[in-house]
């Protein structure tokens, strides 16, 4: 029989080993990105692009990465639900280690030319803060490669989009599709979920 104080060791240890193991940020978080975020990100082949914004922020005196991210307005609606993907292969760097893969974490917000004092989300690294991590480079890495390949791609007429890290400062704010406006969607748009092919 499972007592209450078992039941209570048990929920504080799951707490323990989620702090630990990088969990996010409470969903009503009210901690806000500073005025100088690091920004990264890249852009997709068919036009428009995504940012990140993130920083090393002490939480109670344990280190954690806290940021947003943001993708162009009206990117082609073969995109839709693909950006995560992207995210999911990114990794965070301090001084050239890794200390956090996938940067399904952040919280997404619209495009800006700046994303200071944004409500962000946050990962635990897992250990104690710092004072090294004051001056620390921290660095995002996204790795390029194929993001659509529909019906074989040109080879039949399908798209191909690509993605690629670039040094653009925000390629949130890029134009997005360079497609027919039928093929795009639009932040704001109820439709725009729903889309999930382009009309035919």
């Amino acid at each position: 029989m499972i007592t209450k104080a078992r039941m209570a060791f048990t929920s504080a240890l799951a707490g323990i080993l989620l702090i630990s193991h990088g969990s996010e940020a409470p969903a009503k978080s009210t901690v806000k990105l500073g005025p100088n975020p690091v920004l990264a990100g890249g852009e997709y082949s068919s036009g428009g692009g995504i940012t990140v914004a993130l920083e090393l922020r002490s939480l109670s005196g344990r280190a954690a990465v806290c940021g947003v991210w943001a993708e162009s307005r009206d990117l082609t609606a073969y995109l839709n639900g693909r950006t995560k993907r992207v995210l999911a292969n990114g990794s965070v760097f301090i001084d050239g280690e890794r200390v956090q893969s996938n940067l399904l974490f952040l919280k997404e917000t619209v495009p800006s030319e700046s994303y200071t004092g944004e409500t962000v989300t946050c990962a635990a690294l897992g250990r104690a803060w710092r004072a090294a991590d004051e001056t620390a480079e921290v660095t995002v890495r996204i790795p390029r490669g194929p993001v659509v390949l529909e019906r074989g791609g040109r080879k039949t007429g399908g798209p191909s989009i690509r993605f690629r890290q670039t040094d653009t400062h925000n390629a949130a704010l890029l134009k997005g599709s360079f497609l027919p406006d039928k093929f795009k969607r639009f932040k704001g748009d109820p439709a725009a979920h729903a889309q999930d092919t382009p009309n035919q």
